[in-house]
């Protein structure tokens, strides 16, 4: 069967999402599928982007979004109504966020789930807000939970041997909580000078001059930064911290890779708890609130091994249990 990806945003491009396609590309169960990946989203190159995708012939296709490449183009929406309704091939919308778009991107998104063939979302709270369009929708629509785009060190190491106390992981962009890990920090830092902080992150088009203000902030309190590195890399250091403080402004969810990330390289996350956050997921981290973050963290430094241990099983237990062993297993659910 001939299965084509359409993406707006493909490595090296800085996103999630291009991340995330470019894992599923890369397993075995997708080794014959093809890419459609360009940068020029605009209406007027609907037609030139119509007459690219059929030079495939595909059989089914599947249309990744929100990425950053698509900026604020509709064209993403028209292929999908042009490829499930007019060209009757089966197109499945794998659909990464709806819950916490804007209303404006929500009723655009509605045009994809009414049309599309199959929908595709990350996590069951998504699941039942895409359900509210129609019981059509909710028919059309399954659970393919994520799995982190960061692998599995290969030098795990136990916790009292971990190079930095303190660390954040992920995009340095407004609204994913980096403000509030300064603030902690620089707590930390006065309380206790010798911790080791990091923070690494990708900086993504656009945010140069926000991310420029974070590294000067992070250069002023002494937290060593990282960015724009591989995967590998990452996960290298990820294993190399003792706690990962991400205090997502929504709360943890299913769909955090970053915090999947740092669980499966043996940090303990210390993170928030939002509407999204299951009775599961709480257990395998540690959930504070802005009052008592900085005793958690304390006690966290100082802790026994045993109880980083007994953390750190948590949260593989969770990733074992709850999460997709692998990029195939992902693949093969797509095309289920």
């Amino acid at each position: 069967m001939d299965v084509l990806m359409i993406t707006g945003s493909y490595p090296p491009a800085v996103c999630g999402v291009g991340d995330y396609t470019m894992n599923v590309l890369s397993s075995k169960v997708a080794s014959d599928w093809r890419l459609y990946h360009r940068t020029d989203w605009r209406f007027s190159k609907l037609l030139t982007i119509i007459h690219e995708i059929n030079t495939f012939n595909a059989e089914r296709i599947f249309i990744q979004y929100p990425t950053q490449g698509y900026g604020w183009s509709i064209v993403p929406h028209l292929l999908c109504v042009y490829y499930s309704l007019i060209r009757k091939v089966n197109c499945t919308l794998v659909l990464h966020e709806y819950s916490q778009l804007s209303v404006k991107a929500r009723i655009a998104v509605k045009l994809m789930l009414l049309t599309a063939t199959n929908i595709i979302v990350t996590n069951e709270f998504e699941r039942t807000e895409v359900a509210r369009v129609s019981k059509s929708v909710s028919r059309r629509s399954k659970v393919v939970k994520i799995v982190s785009n960061i692998p599995v060190s290969k030098n795990i190491l136990k916790t009292n041997l971990r190079k930095y106390d303190l660390a954040y992981f992920g995009h340095i962009r407004p609204k994913k909580g980096i403000e509030d890990y300064l603030d902690v920090a620089a707590k930390i830092r006065f309380m206790h000078p010798n911790c080791s902080l990091l923070l690494i992150g990708q900086i993504p088009p656009g945010f140069e001059d926000y991310s420029q203000k974070i590294i000067e902030q992070c250069l002023y309190l002494k937290i060593e930064t990282k960015q724009n590195l591989n995967a590998e890399v990452v996960a290298d250091l990820l294993a190399q911290v003792k706690v990962t403080y991400l205090p997502f402004p929504d709360g943890i969810s299913e769909r955090r890779g970053t915090a999947l990330a740092a669980l499966a390289n043996g940090s303990i996350v210390l993170t928030t708890t939002g509407p999204h956050t299951t009775s599961e997921l709480r257990d395998a981290v540690c959930i504070v609130s802005s009052d008592n973050v900085m005793r958690e963290i304390e006690q966290l430094l100082v802790s026994s091994e045993q109880r980083h241990t007994g953390l750190q099983c948590k949260g593989k237990a969770y990733l074992n249990e709850l999460t997709p062993a692998t990029w195939d297993s992902i693949a093969c659910d797509y095309l289920k």
